[in-house]
């Protein structure tokens, strides 16, 4: 029987308070300090843009089966030229993006862009844009968000 190496991992151990609320409820806090964390997802992007530039970020089946794979550093140009690209439309804060597409290299790179400049985005199930006779719910979606660009 061959050996079998158990790796130690750091797992989250965050020191933990309590109290029992009148009510039923439970109210809980963190006694310790928040760790240093990102404020934009794009920080962790560039992070590991820099450090390993050539691992994949995400991959998907492309049409013939093969796998279509996006290494960090090509992400990382990808969301600075699709930013540019949102920006040039001039969309803000205020005019969000929705997606109707399903899980994609495409829907994500957009969807980091939208983040990386601060516009708001959001994936809308494609039930309501694929699978519906009346198309009800996409249009209360609609009316909600007012999207500048739908995707």
């Amino acid at each position: 029987m061959a050996a079998t190496t158990i790796r130690n991992v750091q797992v989250w151990s965050p020191q933990l308070e309590w109290e029992d609320l009148p009510a039923g409820g439970v109210r809980v806090w963190r006694k310790d300090k928040l760790p240093d964390y990102p404020h934009h997802m794009s920080e962790r992007i560039v992070h590991w843009a820099t450090k390993t530039p050539d691992q994949t970020w995400m991959a998907e089946r492309g049409a013939n089966g093969a796998w279509i794979k996006i290494s960090y550093q090509h992400l990382l140009g990808q969301i600075q030229s699709v930013a540019q690209g949102l920006i040039d439309l001039g969309l803000t804060a205020d005019t969000p993006i929705m997606i109707l597409s399903g899980n994609s290299l495409k829907h994500a790179i957009l969807a980091l862009a939208a983040q990386h400049i601060g516009i708001p985005s959001t994936a809308i199930s494609t039930a309501y844009s694929l699978a519906s006779d009346d198309f009800d719910k996409l249009k209360a979606v609609i009316a909600q968000i007012s999207p500048g660009l739908v995707f």
